[in-house]
C-alpha cells in the first residue's frame, strides 16, 4: 500500500499540534484524511456546524421586505373598557348573576357590562355587597348576560 504523507504547518491556536495529511491511492473514496492529536476532533471543528447553522438563521433576519404601499385603512381605536372577569352563573328569575374576577383585589364601584366575544354588549350589571374571594354577586339592571361572557368596566377618567 503506497501512502504518501505531508506535514502541515498551521499558525494560530493549532500551531503546536501534530498535523498530517495522508493520501491513499488505494482508497479513492476518501483521498485525504487529517490526523490531529491521535484522531481526536478539535473543539472548533465540533462547533463549526452549529456556527454555520446560526449564521444561516441570523442572515435571514436582515432580509426584510420593503413596504409595498401605504396603509389606506382606518386605525382601530383602543377600547375604553377594562376587562375584569367573566360571567359564571346567571339566574334570570331573580335577575342576579355571579361574576368571577380575574384579580381578587379589583374594586368595583362603577357599573359593569357583559359582552360577547364579538364585543357586543349584552347587559349592564351592578355589583352587590356579596363577595367571596374572586366571586362577586351582581344584579342585572338591563339586558340578558350569558355564562362565559366577558365582564368589563369603564375606568374613571
Amino acid at each position: 500500500m503506497d501512502t504518501s504523507q505531508t506535514r502541515l504547518h498551521l499558525c494560530g491556536p493549532w500551531a503546536g499540534e501534530s498535523n498530517e495529511v495522508r493520501t491513499s491511492a488505494d482508497n479513492p473514496q476518501s483521498s485525504r484524511e487529517i490526523v490531529r492529536n491521535g484522531g481526536q476532533v478539535n473543539p472548533v471543528q465540533r462547533l463549526l456546524p452549529s456556527l454555520a447553522a446560526t449564521a444561516i438563521f441570523l442572515s435571514g433576519c436582515g432580509t426584510a421586505l420593503p413596504p409595498s404601499g401605504e396603509w389606506e385603512g382606518q386605525g382601530v381605536e383602543p377600547s375604553p373598557f377594562l376587562s375584569v372577569g367573566t360571567v359564571t352563573l346567571v339566574d334570570k328569575d331573580t335577575a342576579t348573576a355571579v361574576v368571577r374576577l380575574f384579580h381578587g383585589h379589583t374594586q368595583l364601584s362603577q357599573p359593569l357590562y357583559s359582552r360577547t366575544p364579538q364585543l357586543d354588549f349584552t347587559a349592564q350589571l351592578r355589583p352587590t355587597g356579596l363577595r367571596t374571594g374572586r366571586s362577586v354577586g351582581v344584579v342585572i339592571r338591563r339586558g340578558s348576560p350569558s355564562p362565559g361572557e366577558e365582564v368589563v368596566v369603564q375606568p374613571a377618567p
